[in-house]
């Protein structure tokens, strides 16, 4: 089971990272609308929590071979929307060097190997988590956040939103949490910058 993040942006439209969509069977894909996935993570059977079938996705020019700006983006498109459930407003300008942001995600919290198995062993997985982070800089359509002082994305919270704060204190969405570099968890986290895609969002939605 591959779990990764995405935020709701439309009535029926929601933004995540394209490795999560692409060479996976999007037929058998399930957004799960809680912020606890654990109960699900260990009895895809068992869980209440509202669900919707994941239609085919838009993904941009996505290409994981590249070091930097791998237009890891990508828009799934819902069935339907359980009620209760609004998008998020996208955030009107641009992201600086310095900048404090919000980053949102179900992954663990910290990766650990099992030095006799080699298990990974995953923290705190499938929970709902918020970490205040900074820019630390930036490529054309990413940025880079410091994590080596422990703070930052994690395995599957791929997809996820970073924020930024408007003046009324609203949560406006950016960008979308792509990857690490060298330790996963604890060095570099890459962010595509999503208003660098905003007319193909728009035509995507």
């Amino acid at each position: 089971m591959e779990l990764c993040t995405a935020t709701l942006v439309s009535s029926n439209a929601a933004l995540t990272a394209a490795h999560c969509v692409v060479d996976n069977d999007i037929s058998k894909s399930v957004a799960i609308f809680s912020d606890d996935l654990l109960p699900f993570i260990l009895n895809p059977g068992s869980s209440v929590a509202p669900t919707a079938r994941v239609i085919e996705p838009d993904v941009s020019t996505f290409d994981g071979e590249r070091a930097i700006d791998q237009d890891d983006i990508a828009i799934i498109h819902l069935d339907h929307v359980p009620p209760g459930y609004s998008p998020v407003q996208f955030a009107p300008g641009p992201i600086n060097v310095g900048d404090e942001i919000v980053i949102a995600g179900f992954g663990a919290s910290a990766v650990s190997i099992d030095p006799k198995t080699g298990a990974i062993h995953h923290t705190d997985i499938g929970q709902l988590k918020t970490a205040e982070v900074i820019v630390e800089g930036m490529d054309a359509k990413e940025i880079f956040i410091d994590q080596s002082h422990g703070v930052g994305a994690c395995n599957g919270d791929s997809g996820g939103p970073a924020f930024v704060k408007s003046s009324t204190g609203e949560l406006q969405i950016w960008g979308v949490i792509s990857r690490g570099v060298g330790n996963s968890c604890g060095e570099t986290g890459k962010i595509t910058n999503a208003l660098q895609y905003m007319d193909w969002i728009s035509r995507s939605l």
